[in-house]
């Protein structure tokens, strides 16, 4: 039999630099040797984690014995590890990289091999940011899809490996290779095991997850007249893969995706979507304290004719109106009165604000978005216990000792806001762009990478607005920062699964349960303590997250087999 492959958990002990290839083995779950292959040829080869950001002024790597990397994965996850290749000698050619099937020898089941995705990973350069950096200079960032590649004399080049183990995919150990072959120099071999956990996270996220694709930047950016829906659903695909809704907070107009997709979207896990956004500023001369009339009865026409959309199609995720962005006190009754007309028309879709809870809109709000340094947990705590939803929201702010998705930031920092989100019962998150490409619209025909990409994405931060790039015939890029954000909202399943068992297993009448939770709420009680301490205080420590994750992953199977037995 032959099914898809996934999910993969890979960490490595390294000593001394951003990329150095020595350390030795490690043995347990999420890890394995970084251990560059010794031979007379004239490349070496070493390996990292999807949360080391491999910089390219390195030191020259040191021989080491033959690769292996060891990863573990639950059904339904992506997971990721990368191989660095080092030209010491000369250049080297029409690199080609192939995997070999995964075939478990207990049970015979093959994974095929054309589910490991292969990605070289590009690199932009940074410009001085408004926050503090340790580097400024070239970052590795977008993931381009790898068929061959070429690597000058000198130079490191990473490429990104992804593995994705549907649900369904039977438990136990998998192996097979990874073949690295230049044209102009002899293959050499990675031994690659995959342990499939008797477990899968859910398909469709837990979390609710708006990061605003601007279709507006697609048509600009490759200068169409408007979007061919074989494009715009490729885009709508690739961000349901990553478990990201593709919708916009700033609409105009229609709904977002377009409702003659919304049947392509809700099969692939949609699970919110913004309907309306309360935007009337331009067309009411400036004035931000009132909504006109004008907009107000365009507005209840076109909510209305969406809602009765929604409700035929008995969707069950979460429509919610949003807006004003960012509001002030002086908007208030504005917001009052539209989220009112809003109530009126549909009291069960939900009214979203980017404001963190304050008693003057009590009764008005249904779902808080906060930004995370203005996150107060005492006040949210309050308003959840009242049957409101907090989210949190990251932009150009805030800076460390807060994390956020900029370039040059740590990977760890990307992926750390979803354990945070667990912690503190979060139930979605918001990014106010995908694709804010305007600093890159093309230049006399000229697009990227023919010409350098701008990292000052948004004022002088690097990448903020920016998590995706415009491939070459329009398809969308990925890029590591992407990717890492992915396994932080899978982590948040992880945590997830964990505390349902928890919860069921506490609420049964089993016999010596207390004892038995005993390991599980230690492990969830050091994980809110240690590695997600507190919005400013979490775990910088690669390693220390990674054996986290791999305790959970231990726990949710043994509460699994007493649950079952009992």
């Amino acid at each position: 039999m032959k099914m898809r492959i996934g999910e993969a958990i890979i960490v490595f002990s390294l000593a001394g630099s951003m990329l150095a290839f020595s350390g030795d083995a490690v043995q347990g779950m999420g890890r394995s040797a970084e251990q560059p292959v010794p031979s007379p040829r004239s490349y070496l080869l070493g390996v990292r984690t999807s949360l080391d950001k491999v910089i390219r002024e390195a030191p020259q790597p040191r021989p080491k014995s033959d690769l292996h990397v060891s990863i573990q994965a639950a059904g339904n996850e992506y997971e990721h590890f990368q191989i660095v290749l080092f030209a010491s000698e000369r250049d080297l050619e029409n690199i080609g990289i192939q995997a070999t099937p995964l075939i478990c020898d207990d049970h015979g089941t093959v994974l095929d091999e054309e589910t490991i995705s292969f990605y070289r990973v590009g690199y932009v350069e940074t410009k001085k940011p408004v926050y503090d950096v340790d580097y400024i200079g070239w970052y590795p960032d977008p993931l381009i899809p790898l068929e061959r590649m070429n690597v000058r004399a000198g130079d490191i080049q990473p490429v990104w490996v992804t593995v994705h183990v549907p649900g369904g995919t039977p438990a136990g150990l998998y192996q097979g290779r990874i073949k690295i072959h230049p044209e102009n120099e002899a293959a050499e071999t990675i031994e690659l095991s995959l342990n499939v956990w008797e477990f899968a996270i859910p398909e469709e996220s837990s979390l609710q997850l708006v990061f605003s694709l601007y279709e507006n930047c697609i048509q600009d950016y490759y200068q169409l007249d408007e979007i061919p829906s074989t494009l715009l659903r490729q885009y709508y695909s690739f961000l349901l893969a990553h478990r990201i809704n593709p919708t916009n907070l700033y609409l105009r107009g229609k709904p977002q995706p377009r409702l003659e997709d919304f049947k392509f979207c809700a099969s692939r896990g949609l699970n919110a979507m913004n309907i309306a956004y309360l935007y009337d500023w331009d067309h009411n001369d400036g004035d931000k304290s009132r909504f006109s009339e004008e907009f107000k009865r365009n507005m209840k026409v076109s909510l209305v004719e969406t809602i009765d959309f929604l409700r035929e199609q008995q969707w069950k995720g979460t429509a919610f109106v949003y807006g004003p962005d960012e509001p002030n006190r002086q908007q208030y009754n504005a917001v009052k009165e539209m989220f009112a007309l809003v109530k009126s028309i549909a009291p069960d879709i939900r009214t979203m604000l980017t404001e963190a809870p304050v008693r003057d809109l009590h009764g008005y709000v249904d779902i808080w978005v906060p930004r995370i340094d203005d996150y107060d947990e005492s006040e949210c705590r309050q308003r959840q216990e009242m049957g409101e939803e907090i989210w949190w929201y990251v932009c150009a702010a805030p800076h460390h000792p807060y994390p956020n998705f900029f370039v040059d930031y740590p990977a760890i920092d990307h992926r750390i806001l979803f354990w945070l989100a667990w912690k503190h019962d979060v139930s979605g998150f918001l990014y106010y762009s995908l694709n804010r490409w305007m600093a890159n619209y093309p230049k006399n025909q000229s697009r990227w990478p023919e010409i350098p990409w701008n990292t000052h994405t948004w004022g002088s931060h690097n990448g903020d607005g920016q998590l995706i790039y415009p491939g070459p015939e329009g398809e969308p890029y990925s890029s590591v920062r992407f990717e890492v954000i992915r396994d932080g909202v899978e982590d948040f399943e992880y945590l997830n699964l964990l505390e349902s068992l928890v919860k069921k297993l506490a609420e049964s009448d089993m016999e010596k349960r207390e004892s038995l939770l005993r390991p599980a709420n230690r492990l969830l009680a050091s994980i809110s303590g240690e590695t997600a301490r507190s919005l400013t205080r979490y775990t910088k420590d690669k390693d220390q997250l990674f054996t986290a994750r791999e305790r959970i992953a231990e726990e949710i199977l043994r509460l699994g087999r007493i649950l079952k037995e009992n």
